[in-house]
């Protein structure tokens, strides 16, 4: 008895096991990234971002670095021919309105994709683009890293 009872727990603990490698590294993606879709309807025009790195301080020094792609989705194609002439402008608004944010304990403690930095970026968009063009925001955080500290 004392036998099938050591037997019984090996193979649980070897199905266990394999169920814990199995979720960690084929059920989940490595390195994946945190999408975010607001407001999911058709929207006929996508002003895309290349992919840019936003360093968050705190107490005067950076402790990591994101590295985000942002699409906003807006109303027409006019306002993305827009959009890309003032690209400049909008990406300082965003980044700007990024470096406010996450300089915030609220927001490092909560994770840097919550509802406040989407609605932020909508308002940050709209003060270039003007009010009711941005139908949504498409938002990709890769895993945040740390500085190397060279």
């Amino acid at each position: 008895m004392k036998r099938l009872l050591v037997i019984f727990c090996v193979l649980l603990l070897l199905a266990a096991g394999g169920g814990a490698a199995w979720w960690f590294f084929i059920g989940q993606k490595q390195g994946s990234f945190q999408e975010v879709v607001l407001n999911a309807g058709p929207h006929p025009g996508v002003i895309e971002f290349e992919p840019f790195v936003v360093p968050v301080f705190h107490a005067g020094e950076v402790t990591h670095h994101l590295t985000m792609s942002l699409k906003i989705e807006v109303t027409d194609e006019e306002h993305v021919d827009r959009g890309e002439a003032l690209m400049p402008r909008l990406k300082d608004s965003i980044l700007t309105e990024f470096q406010g944010l996450y300089a915030m304990r609220l927001i490092t403690d909560q994770g840097f994709d919550t509802p406040l930095v989407r609605k932020r970026i909508k308002v940050a968009s709209e003060r270039v683009l003007g009010s009711g063009v941005v139908t949504g925001i498409d938002l990709i955080i890769a895993p945040k890293r740390k500085p190397s500290k060279a």
